[in-house]
């Protein structure tokens, strides 16, 4: 199923609890990721119709969830690309381990090796449940460096309440 822009900005303003007052704002960090490649649905051109996938919302809310944080919509971007062209299936590959595990599954941006100043191209990710990444967290055997954690399922979920309320 495919969703216009309206509902898409609707069900992303829902899902990051936008105010109606900052909205105008926020159109803006949308537009801005979009400009980056966030998500990374073809952009046909000012005036033109673009369907929006479920996927496209995902990897959107992802994008801003990361913006929230502080990140630049440029580094947003590249991990946002990254994650999208290494694993496009990422959004079934989470919905999958959630029912397989049954616990939610966290995205992980780890540093190659722990130093300070890092290219992106030293930052790998990986999608695992949470209940072993709490166990790398506090393991005295592993040094484990996590520069960011998501909680992908809870983003879905979110974004699937989202566009329910919305419709």
């Amino acid at each position: 199923a495919t969703m216009e822009y309206g509902l898409y900005e609707a069900a992303l303003a829902g899902i990051h609890l936008v105010d109606p007052e900052d909205l105008k704002a926020f159109r803006a960090r949308i537009r801005v990721l979009r400009y980056e490649g966030v998500p990374g649905a073809p952009m046909p051109g000012k005036g033109s119709r673009i369907e929006y996938s479920f996927g496209d919302l995902a990897e959107a809310s992802l994008g801003l969830r990361m913006a929230e944080i502080g990140l630049p919509p440029s580094r947003i971007a590249l991990l946002v690309g990254r994650l999208t062209s290494m694993r496009p299936d990422w959004v079934a590959l989470v919905e999958q381990y959630d029912r397989d595990f049954g616990e939610d599954t966290l995205l992980c941006f780890t540093p190659n090796a722990p130093k300070l100043n890092f290219d992106i191209e030293d930052i790998f990710f990986h999608l695992d449940k949470t209940s072993r990444v709490l166990l790398q967290l506090k393991g005295d055997h592993l040094t484990v460096y996590f520069n960011l954690l998501i909680n992908v399922s809870k983003l879905l979920r979110d974004c699937r309440s989202a566009l329910r309320e919305t419709t």
